[in-house]
């Protein structure tokens, strides 16, 4: 999600709250969805979580597809910087699989196809 500005951010999190979310305790921008559970944060651009800064979204995103993503680099760049140890295996598994599509393109330069 993108905001523009605190006091948007603030009342998007309280109609979160109030339709089909709840607010983890001591989490004030973590959230649960009350009928699978599944979880998701509000990350504030300029806000420090620890070593470095969640970045502007604008400046850290690519479009695959119909969808706007965080770049390779900016990804791993939070998810080191998170320090858990499972961003570090989400880093390894993402250098592995780049490496294994960059030995594709290197293998099959107009794809698999050709050969």
């Amino acid at each position: 999600m993108f905001f523009d500005g605190t006091d948007a951010v603030h009342r998007t999190m309280r109609r979160v709250a109030d339709e089909r979310f709840d607010r983890m305790p001591g989490r004030p921008r973590r959230f649960t969805h009350r009928d699978t559970g599944a979880t998701f944060s509000v990350l504030l651009t300029g806000f420090f979580p620890g070593a470095i800064a969640f970045p502007d979204p604008a400046a850290v995103a690519e479009q695959r597809d119909d969808l706007r993503v965080l770049t390779l680099p900016a990804l791993v760049e939070l998810k080191l910087a998170a320090g858990r140890y499972q961003d570090f295996a989400d880093v390894v598994n993402l250098a592995r699989e780049n490496a294994y599509e960059r030995r594709q393109d290197e293998a099959f330069p107009n794809g698999p196809a050709s050969a």
